[in-house]
């Protein structure tokens, strides 16, 4: 025994032996290190790709209605509300973090020129083949390739048939002294240049699509002119200004017309024979997006039939989605919230003009300038609510 001990084939066992334990000793100590460094990564990484970063108009999706979309797809939604496409577009290129938004038409060429959106893969949005042909590959973007159509709608003119006797049967004229002092104070426009200026241009015989600079300073005056019976410069949120009949009339979209027209039968939409405008707001992916599985998974659930009626239902919003029309309120389809585009002759779409954009910005600023300087120096918002609520048109 003593000699096996002392002996130079023992003595190797034994250094092999020692070496062999120490090599397994640390291994098993990386091994664990290694395991629990990369359990740690994924529990960050699961932290910050569960978070979806959502811009959209104020209108369209409920606190409700994003929660349950939270747990049904096990996600974080940070939500972004902007009230114009020009808002949305100067938080996009500050940098701020998207990884969805809902521009609409025009907007989305602006976006494509300038490749501040993604191009989409449509096998990853099997529901694309749900949406209306009628919305698809729409001048604006062809193919798809770059916006998904969601929600649309048309612009007209909202009235109080108890307090407006005469059915108005175009756009108000800035020329109508008896409607300027008829109405002081009780029709209200949307607070969009494009829109408001583009009506504005319909009504003077103009494109509402100009890139005549005259013609849009000429809009512009337009609305000055009008500004004896302007009462409310405002896009989201009108229902309540109808209902406290603070408006008697003005000009509004027509899903917001058809969730006033539901409380109120009382309240009638139409649109003027001179033209008016269309839209369609899309869904698409901001180059600086981090998180494109995540949007797809969103959009992709969003186009499903019933998950859109369920939206139509709650904010009267007509949506792209033909087979959801088979769960939507039939009260809906039958009100201004379905009124057919395709069935005017002289229904716009606003379209991106490039630089000419500037000179809308410009015109409008100029107009808001004089609105709230008006509307200051003559208290406009004191004005009295006891005064005859009958009349003419």
């Amino acid at each position: 025994m003593r000699r096996l001990l002392n002996s130079p084939t023992f003595s190797v066992i034994l250094f092999l032996g020692i070496l062999v334990s120490a090599v397994l000793y640390f291994s098993r100590a990386h091994v664990f290190q290694f395991i629990q460094q990369t359990s740690e990564s994924k529990t960050t990484q699961l932290v910050t790709s569960d978070t979806l970063h959502f811009a959209t108009w104020p209108e369209y999706f409920s606190p409700k209605f994003l929660s349950e979309i939270e747990a049904e797809l096990d996600i974080t939604i940070n939500l972004t509300l902007y009230h114009t496409n020009e808002e949305l577009f100067d938080l996009i290129i500050s940098g701020k973090e998207f990884d969805v938004v809902m521009p609409t038409d025009y907007l989305v060429e602006k976006l494509v020129a300038e490749e501040i959106i993604k191009p989409l893969d449509h096998r990853l949005i099997t529901n694309y083949e749900k949406i209306d042909a009628r919305f698809k590959d729409l001048e604006y973007d062809y193919l798809n390739r770059h916006s998904i159509p969601y929600f649309w709608g048309v612009v007209g003119l909202m009235y109080n048939n108890e307090q407006v006797i005469n059915i108005p049967n175009n756009w108000p004229s800035a020329g109508d002294t008896t409607l300027l002092r008829s109405y002081i104070n009780r029709f209200s426009i949307l607070d969009d240049p494009r829109v408001s200026l583009g009506i504005a241009l319909i009504n003077l015989g103009f494109n509402p699509n100009s890139i005549n600079e005259g013609e849009i300073k000429q809009a512009a005056d337009f609305l000055i002119k009008s500004l004896p019976i302007i009462g409310l410069v405002q896009s989201d949120g009108l229902q309540q200004p109808f209902l406290d009949e603070e408006i008697y009339f003005g000009v509004n979209w027509s899903g917001s017309a058809g969730q006033l027209m539901m409380e109120q039968p009382n309240f009638r939409f139409l649109l003027p024979p001179k033209g008016s405008l269309f839209f369609v707001d899309n869904f698409a992916i901001p180059s600086i997006s981090r998180q494109d599985s995540l949007a797809y998974k969103f959009i992709n659930y969003l186009l499903a039939p019933r998950v859109a009626a369920k939206l139509t239902n709650e904010n009267y919003y007509a949506n792209t989605v033909s087979d959801s029309r088979r769960y939507i309120n039939r009260m809906i389809l039958k009100g201004p919230s379905y009124t057919n585009p395709f069935f005017s002759t002289n229904m716009y779409t606003v379209k991106d003009l490039g630089e000419f954009d500037t000179i809308y910005i410009k015109e409008w600023e100029r107009f808001k300038m004089t609105y709230e300087a008006f509307k200051s120096a003559n208290q406009l918002n004191s004005t009295d609510k006891n005064q005859d609520k009958m009349v003419i048109y």
